[in-house]
């Protein structure tokens, strides 16, 4: 299990999420405990959103939401992944009702790939004002204390709910058009095409400029993470391979000066 465990870290490091994904499905044949299980399934639902295989997330987030093995901040991660394939599904209410359930101290930042508190609250919000009456939106979105947490990171979206309930729907629809305006950012922002932005960044990959890979058929870039620790550990290595090389040149030196033979 750690030989596909570290398999999957070193694929997801080089953006290769296809082959990451593989691995640590294969790992799963060896998790013998609650904890390795959970810890699975979420490495599971990571991936299969970054590769936007949205329909494997509800299956793991089932077998995780079952595990002994799961404390708060867990069940956040669950509930946040129910709410991307229940959105992705078209089950806007039960996305929105999903959403309420995150706390946004819980998410953490490696789950940032997935969802951030701020997107929690955006996705909720419209799920919620597609699929929720006025009343549902005020007790299970805008009094409910941890989304409400989520609501304050994003005072815009907030506000758009509240003008909502407060039946103050010109406000309301106004907010919504300059958010679909900034949601609706494509490549026309930057004075071109995908394409164009495809062969630009394909440059600056080519430069070594960028770490990264292009999935050309999806129009994914992959960005690859730098692993600090083990550059650290490497540069580690080098220093002290340095110092052995130093001092046995040292001792030789020494050596060869006590049985008189010229330096």
């Amino acid at each position: 299990r750690n030989c596909h465990a570290q398999l999957t870290n070193l694929c997801i490091e080089q953006g290769d999420y296809t082959s990451a994904l593989k691995y640590v499905s294969k790992s799963r044949e060896f998790c013998t405990d609650a904890e390795a299980v959970f810890s699975t399934c979420m490495t599971i639902i990571k991936l299969s959103a970054l590769l936007q295989q949205y329909t494997s997330i509800q299956s793991f987030a089932s077998k995780a939401q079952h595990t002994p093995f799961k404390d708060e901040a867990g069940n956040s991660k669950i509930q946040a992944a129910y709410g991307l394939f229940y959105m992705t599904s078209g089950k806007y209410r039960n996305a929105a009702l999903s959403f309420a359930q995150v706390k946004q101290q819980d998410l953490g930042v490696a789950f940032g790939d997935v969802v951030c508190a701020q997107d929690v609250a955006l996705y909720g919000v419209l799920c919620g004002l597609a699929s929720l009456d006025r009343g549902e939106i005020q007790s299970k979105l805008l009094e409910c204390s941890h989304f409400r947490e989520c609501l304050d990171l994003v005072p815009q979206i907030r506000d758009i709910a509240m003008d909502f309930c407060s039946f103050k729907y010109a406000a309301c629809l106004v907010a919504l058009e300059r958010l679909r305006g900034s949601l609706s950012l494509d490549g026309m922002a930057f004075n071109t095409d995908v394409d164009g932005i495809q062969s630009e960044v394909a440059q600056l990959v080519g430069k070594r400029q960028l770490d990264a890979k292009i999935d050309s058929h999806k129009k994914i870039l992959h960005v690859r993470h730098a692993n600090q620790r083990r550059s650290t550990y490497q540069n580690a290595m080098r220093v002290s391979q340095d110092f052995v090389d130093t001092t046995q040149a040292l001792v030789l030196r020494m050596n060869l000066l006590k049985h008189d033979f010229g330096v």
